[in-house]
């Protein structure tokens, strides 16, 4: 069975359980664009639940999580959940709402969750994010000369996205190709860049990385550089607007 069937599949599980399935995507190295050859499919969805569900005083659960095998990660997060942590301007959200590959959607919804996701956007938010995401992926997985060929892509992705945000004040593309433009990195290390992403192609995900030092040492330099740069923070959180969204799609 195609992965593309199986997913159809499995919306349609749910979809006969009395869940609405909104928005079906791919997350992870495969929507970023460095996926390797045994990379899993990182799908998530976006449903609402019967309304009924919503009108009760106790928390409810708010995730479908799926059990994990070597090809297939799927979860998703419900339409409460989702608009909550959008209007947080959280990145993850913010990524499926704008990923390159998507397995099923309502397309007046996606439309309008894009035209949300760029008013709600607050670009100090965005980069104290992809910050943090590359500080971590350093002091975890690259203070050693080798490593791990995809965790040079973890930090490497959330710079680029951090200048991106710094320079454009806009949210970063989902896929890191579109990053390596001549405003945020120098087509030397752009063409080392993508040099490694053809190289990753044929590799496994657990694969290191050799002679990749220089982008080692830009990993490092550019979150010495960033962590002193700042955005004056935005008031974006129109919650009338997010409650009305809420209610137009749980219809």
């Amino acid at each position: 069975m195609e992965m593309t069937e199986r997913i159809q599949l499995e919306i349609q599980k749910l979809e006969a359980e009395g869940f609405k399935v909104l928005y079906t995507c791919e997350s992870g190295s495969r929507a970023w664009g460095f996926e390797s050859k045994d990379s899993d499919f990182d799908v998530r969805f976006i449903y609402a639940q019967p309304q009924e569900s919503y009108l009760t005083v106790f928390d409810f659960k708010d995730t479908k999580d799926y059990p994990i095998d070597d090809l297939l990660d799927l979860n998703g997060w419900d339409l409460k959940k989702a608009l909550r942590l959008l209007s947080n301007n959280n990145m993850s959200i913010a990524e499926w709402i704008n990923s390159p590959i998507v397995y099923y959607e309502k397309e007046e919804f996606s439309k309008t969750l894009k035209e949300l996701q760029e008013k709600v956007f607050c670009p100090s938010k965005a980069l104290g994010h992809y910050l943090g995401t590359a500080r971590s992926t350093w002091s975890k997985h690259l203070k050693e000369e080798t490593f791990n060929v995809k965790k040079i892509f973890y930090a490497l992705r959330p710079l680029l996205a951090c200048r991106w945000v710094l320079k454009f004040r806009t949210m970063p593309p989902v896929t890191f190709q579109k990053m390596l433009i001549d405003e945020l990195i120098s087509p030397e290390l752009a063409a080392r860049v993508r040099q490694l992403i053809e190289e990753k192609k044929d590799l496994t995900e657990k694969d290191n990385c050799i002679n990749y030092e220089d982008l080692r040492q830009y990993v490092k330099k550019e979150i010495k550089k960033l962590s002193i740069k700042k955005i004056k923070p935005n008031e974006t959180n129109d919650k009338n607007s997010i409650d009305k969204v809420f209610r137009r799609f749980l219809s």
